[in-house]
């Protein structure tokens, strides 16, 4: 049988990280090792993974401490210490459906050549989940165009692969290296298997990096600069980024934020309209 080990990237994770935990705890096949990587923390995330593993020894948790170095640094981190066949990402404040591991090795089972694995997920926001968007991108362009689905805490990794295509450490791409990754990888016709259910809990909070839109936007546009995306392409996703950011802040209830995106998408197709004048009758939708 195939060997899994998850990885948890933690910087100043403290608030959440102990339910991370248990929803590995409670799964009903154990992972084989957890590797949390402290990135740094300035809290007692650290001390309370710790306390964590000795009073949950076989859930067989390794913590890596390094200085403050970014997400990407944190999840390359675990790379050289990993002794399992496959890596999941989970992010420090993201929980796992109970049958996640399970699936995952049903899934390796019969797709036993699979080196890149992702699946649906849904948001937690509040004690409330929705549906979160999810498609299956065709190539670069269909990803950048028509949105990127794949979220870091529903990928799973052959280490090989991982070992071989390594996450960007660069500071000005922060929280842009999964999107980075996943343009490598499309554009070397590396594409990933899919497992149809929602295995993932995507908690949405106000610290969450993929919170800070204005400078996330920056870090897209040097994501997109560095994979040599131009021109139509360039205008295009740019286009989607704000819409996407409207989105959220419409949902926020922040409608004047999410107007302003809403304009700088430049779009006038009849779905945006739409979505504007609920933004403009102030629908939190």
């Amino acid at each position: 049988m195939v060997s899994i080990s998850v990885v948890i990237p933690l910087y100043n994770g403290e608030r959440f990280i102990i339910e991370t935990l248990q929803s590995l705890l409670y799964q009903s096949q154990l992972p084989d090792s957890i590797i949390v990587v402290n990135d740094g923390s300035t809290d007692k995330g650290p001390e309370k993974v710790a306390e964590f593993g000795q009073n949950h020894p076989r859930l067989k948790i390794q913590i890596i401490n390094q200085e403050n170095r970014g997400l990407g640094a944190a999840r390359n981190a675990a790379i050289p210490v990993n002794q399992c066949d496959y890596i999941a990402w989970c992010d420090a404040d993201d929980l796992f459906h109970r049958d996640k591991i399970a699936a995952i090795h049903r899934h390796i089972r019969v797709e036993s050549q699979s080196k890149w694995i992702t699946h649906p997920a849904k948001d937690l926001q509040n004690g409330q989940l929705r549906s979160r968007f999810f498609r299956k991108p065709i190539g670069v362009e269909d990803l950048l165009i028509n949105g990127n689905p794949f979220l870091p805490s529903a990928c799973i990794f052959h280490r090989d692969l991982i070992c071989r295509y390594p996450l960007s450490e660069n500071r000005s791409m922060e929280g842009c290296e999964d999107l980075d990754l996943w343009l490598r990888l499309f554009s070397e016709g590396i594409f990933p298997t899919y497992i149809n259910e929602p295995l993932t809990y995507y908690r949405i909070h106000p610290e969450a990096m993929s919170q800070q839109l204005e400078a996330h936007l920056i870090r897209t546009q040097k994501c997109l600069e560095k994979n040599n995306i131009t021109g139509i392409l360039y205008k295009e996703t740019m286009a989607r980024k704000y819409y996407e950011n409207g989105r959220v802040l419409q949902r926020r209830g922040a409608h004047q934020k999410a107007a302003n995106f809403y304009k700088k998408s430049g779009r006038s197709d009849l779905k945006l309209l739409l979505i504007r004048l609920s933004n403009w009758l102030k629908f939190k939708v």
